[in-house]
């Protein structure tokens, strides 16, 4: 029983730690401008991920992680159905993102 309640109490605070670090990622994204925002890669990037969650700021991540979190979002594509993204467009979002990643 003493091992379950620690077990719950750690699966909660890693939820509570998660949603938090969502809310900090989500108010910084949206008070946060674009860099570069006419270009077209910003357009771009805005079109294809802004439509399903913010278009989070670049400087919020390092290159190598948003490599892994295009990817990722591509696998979450796939999972809903949706169409992949054009290959064209997916290497302009990962350039305008790496070029401006934090």
């Amino acid at each position: 029983m003493i091992v379950a309640e620690a077990g719950w109490r750690w699966c909660g605070a890693r939820v509570a730690g998660a949603t938090l670090s969502y809310v900090v990622a989500a108010a910084i994204g949206c008070t946060s401008p674009l860099p570069d925002p006419e270009s077209q890669a910003a357009h771009v990037y805005v079109r294809e991920c802004g439509t399903c969650h913010p278009a989070y700021p670049p400087h919020l991540l390092k290159s190598a992680m948003w490599r892994v979190q295009v990817e990722r979002m591509e696998d979450i594509r796939r999972r809903r159905g949706m169409p992949p993204m054009a290959a064209v467009d997916e290497q302009t979002i990962l350039d305008y993102l790496t070029r401006h990643a934090g």
